[in-house]
């Protein structure tokens, strides 16, 4: 009855009922008690196609604010009855939700997430769904930009996919308005900005007033929003078909080079496990790699229960308290909790990554980076128990070296590409890509070399099942100190190391010619790039300077506002071309430096496998 509307009052008014009149003056009194609502009969119409075709699909609906989102899930709940058992979940407004239930909403079994348009930071949509309602259309083009693009986002496997060329799935955008109103003008503007075909582009505070202003005469019928719209469109992409024309030598990326990205991340992050498990190995810190409560496999560190052996002193880690960290980014099935649960633990811990930026990690390597200036040999080896008794027999009389290579670029690169408290907003962004694309170009390099010496001093190199064994989980260092104080270095350890160090040395020579070249041609094309985008900026700061001189005003205060935007138009556009050549001049000497830097950090620990407890009795 709701959602036929006036349609059955006309049915009801045939003859055929007028021989219940007493049922046809109760349903009419009934319908004009509830008037028709065009926007939710097509929401409706929307949701039954969806269900159609996949009764389980699920939906991301947008509301405009609280009593919207109580609406929707009161009327959905009694228009479609499997949905009051648990079928919707709702976002309300950000004074109104707890970051508890935010999480909760995306996480949950739902099928239809009802939200108002407030975007919470880190708010990961596409893990819910891959369709979005726009049951009330916001009227700011960056919140309809922040919406979408915490929808479009890259999901599960699809890196593997683009990799392949394989498409990586597709978004479905639906906006709701009613024709005639200000909504469908608003609608308008926004298409004629492309804001739902491509993601907005860095907006400074002026363009963004434009943007607003534009969005505000079309909700009140001005007949020049469209104008308007079309001009601020060109503004945003006039020049980039000219200067792209100058950089016809840069190409895109091709699938191998995305694959050798790709697989220097994952070498980074085999680098970091493998440390972890030398530390463990060693002794100098405690580690472990148990499952959350969820499933999730996650990396523990803690202090040894000998302090003393341990030369590190991170955050609050104690013996009993340990860190949590994640070391594979390609194994998380669905996006990552802030919080796990282990197995003993009845509270959460704080999960982090365990790579370049997470402050723990860093005050690791700092720390690290100390220990090996003050000596490159451990002064007491490491006595270690094998699982494997048929390797640990062949082993044991001998000592093992195992021998790790660090060239960090990035102690340099921290140096030399600082963002600046004095930088915009733009410059600071560039200062930060800048960084990674040095990352890229010179990545931190971490090698591990294995020798078995023998007490007569014959030496060979570990073979992979060795090195397995000694970095596995089947590796436990010994917990008696007596019996690993009893253990001597051989006398030519330090001749060994200084002989492996030289050869790692040159073939570190080699990778940093061969690196120099290539970042010469990337650095030539970056340059390029960087310059035509700053010309483009300045042309479109131009264009707008020259807009306001052409204004014809009369009035003596508007003639002073129009002088102070265009001397702050001018002040804009000589801090992007200072902030731009800045840029290029502080690349140019961290790559010069890179491209000069070949030294190399080693660490030596040596290991004697012991016989097995059960073998020495």
């Amino acid at each position: 009855m709701f959602r036929a509307g006036s349609s059955l009052r006309a049915v009801l008014r045939h003859r055929t009922f007028s021989a219940y009149p007493d049922l046809r003056d109760e349903v009419e009194s009934t319908l004009s008690r509830n008037p028709g609502n065009a926007l939710f009969d097509d929401l409706c119409d929307v949701l039954l196609g969806f269900w159609q075709k996949d009764a389980e699909r699920r939906i991301i609906v947008v509301a405009g604010d609280t009593p919207t989102v109580d609406m929707l899930e009161r009327r959905l709940s009694d228009m479609f009855p499997h949905l009051s058992d648990g079928g919707i979940a709702t976002m309300r407004g950000r004074y109104n939700t707890d970051l508890v239930d935010v999480v909760s909403a995306v996480q949950s079994q739902a099928t239809v997430l009802i939200m108002e348009e407030f975007v919470e930071a880190g708010l990961n949509l596409h893990n819910f769904a891959a369709d979005m309602i726009f049951y009330n259309l916001p009227w700011q083009a960056s919140r309809i930009d922040q919406l979408i693009g915490r929808l479009d986002r890259l999901r599960s496997g699809g890196l593997s996919a683009y990799i392949k060329d394989r498409t990586v799935g597709t978004i479905g955008i639906w906006r709701l308005v009613v024709a005639g109103s200000a909504d469908e003008r608003v609608l308008e503007a926004l298409d004629l900005l492309d804001v739902f075909e491509h993601p907005l582009p860095y907006l400074d505070e002026a363009l963004s007033q434009r943007i607003d202003g534009i969005i505000t005469d079309a909700a009140a019928g001005r007949a020049n929003f469209r104008q308007a719209a079309s001009e601020l469109k060109e503004e945003l992409s006039f020049g980039l078909n000219q200067s792209g024309e100058s950089v016809a030598t840069v190409q895109p990326g091709t699938p191998d080079d995305i694959t050798e990205v790709v697989g220097s991340i994952r070498e980074a992050e085999h680098a970091g496990n493998t440390w972890l498990r030398l530390l463990h190995v060693s002794g100098a810190l405690k580690g472990g790699f148990p499952k959350a409560n969820d499933g999730e496999r996650v990396a523990t560190l803690s202090l040894p229960l000998l302090l003393e052996k341990s030369p590190y002193k991170l955050g609050a880690m104690t013996t009993q308290e340990s860190e949590v960290f994640r070391w594979r980014r390609d194994r998380l099935g669905k996006s990552p909790k802030k919080d796990v649960v282990l197995p003993n633990d009845r509270l959460g811990k704080r999960a982090r990554f365990f790579s370049t930026g997470d402050e723990l990690h860093d005050d690791l390597v700092r720390q690290a980076y100390a220990t090996l200036k003050a000596g490159t040999v451990s002064p007491i080896p490491v006595g270690v128990h094998l699982s494997d008794d048929n390797l640990a027999a062949d082993l044991i009389g001998k000592t093992i070296l195992l021998v790790r290579s660090a060239w960090r670029p990035s102690l340099l690169k921290d140096k030399q590409l600082r963002v600046r408290d004095d930088d915009v907003p733009a410059v600071r962004v560039g200062r930060l890509s800048d960084r990674r694309w040095i990352s890229i170009l010179f990545p931190d390099a971490v090698r591990t070399r294995c020798l078995v010496v023998s007490d007569e001093g014959s030496v060979e190199v570990c073979t992979d099942e060795i090195a397995r064994a000694l970095l596995g989980e089947g590796c436990k260092p010994t917990t008696n100190r007596q019996l690993q104080m009893t253990i001597s270095p051989f006398r030519q350890v330090q001749k060994l190391v200084t002989a492996l160090e030289r050869e790692m040395i040159h073939e570190d020579r080699q990778c940093l010619g061969k690196l120099r070249e290539e970042a010469t041609a990337a650095f030539s094309d970056r340059k390029q790039i960087l310059t035509s985008e700053t010309e483009t900026y300045v042309r479109w700061k131009q264009l707008s300077i020259e807009q306001l001189r052409l204004r014809n005003i009369t009035d003596q205060q508007q003639i002073q506002m129009t002088e102070g935007q265009i001397a702050a138009e001018q002040r804009r556009m000589e801090t992007r071309i200072s902030g731009m050549t800045d840029r290029l001049r502080s690349l140019e000497d961290a790559l010069l430096s890179l491209a000069n830097h070949s030294k190399t950090e080693s660490y030596v620990i040596l290991v004697r496998v012991l016989p097995s407890p059960k073998l020495s009795i």
